[in-house]
């Protein structure tokens, strides 16, 4: 059974940091060509494209200030971890290996709150998002948890899902689309609605990715 020290997984995270800092994902850099052209005032998205080849080009950060890193492994059960690593943001996986989504910012938790049968998941993102719109793209992450702490851990964790990628759930992946498309309305607000979710679940929480583009990740194992 392969076993992992928190030291180790702290050289990878920190690794795969520096990767996210200078490199989009291939998907990333496609969503901003796209929403540059389609959006009617495009101009900024096309400059952030530019910015990201010559960060890609130069070997140079995009961002010099990005926070905390944050960071979430899936283990399988064949990986053994050791105690250190229990503060971590840690998920059991049902599949073998070991894999590493990592941001080099912290998302910002815009509302987080308990649902009802009422709960109207794009009027909740409408209500939660600043009014202030300019700057980077963003993608929200949505959670919907058993409690408050998994909802927000969810919607963190969605914020690292590829910006071209749903979820496999059928009826997520549409409250995706349709989220994102009310949201958006005329002018570009995000690139993607992102919604990890877990049954029996009574807390929602919605996730900002201020540098939403910015992650990277690897199967290490």
């Amino acid at each position: 059974m392969p076993q992992f020290t928190a030291e180790q997984l702290l050289e990878h995270i920190a690794r795969l940091r520096e990767r996210a800092l200078v490199w989009l994902p291939p998907a990333a850099m496609m969503a901003l060509e796209t929403a540059s052209e389609a959006e009617v005032d495009g101009a900024w998205l096309a400059d952030l494209w530019q910015q990201a080849q010559r960060a890609a080009f130069t070997g140079t950060a995009l961002a010099q200030d990005c926070g905390r890193t944050y960071a979430y492994v899936d283990a399988g059960p064949d990986i053994e971890l050791d105690g250190a690593v229990a503060g971590a943001v840690v998920r059991r996986m049902s599949r073998n290996g070991l894999h590493l989504a990592v941001s080099p910012t912290m998302p910002d938790l815009l509302v987080e709150t308990r649902i009802g049968e009422d709960t109207e998941l794009a009027d909740e993102l409408l209500r939660a998002l600043p009014a202030e719109k300019t700057g980077l793209p963003w993608v929200l992450g949505v959670g919907v948890g058993k409690t408050a702490l998994r909802a927000r851990l969810l919607a963190g964790r969605a914020l690292l899902r590829s910006v071209d990628e749903p979820n496999p759930d059928a009826m997520l992946a549409w409250l995706e689309a349709d989220a994102l498309r009310r949201i958006n309305g005329q002018t570009l607000t995000a690139l993607a609605v992102n919604i990890e979710a877990e049954g029996g679940a009574e807390c929602l929480a919605i996730c900002l990715g201020r540098h939403p583009l910015m992650c990277a990740e690897e199967r290490i194992a």
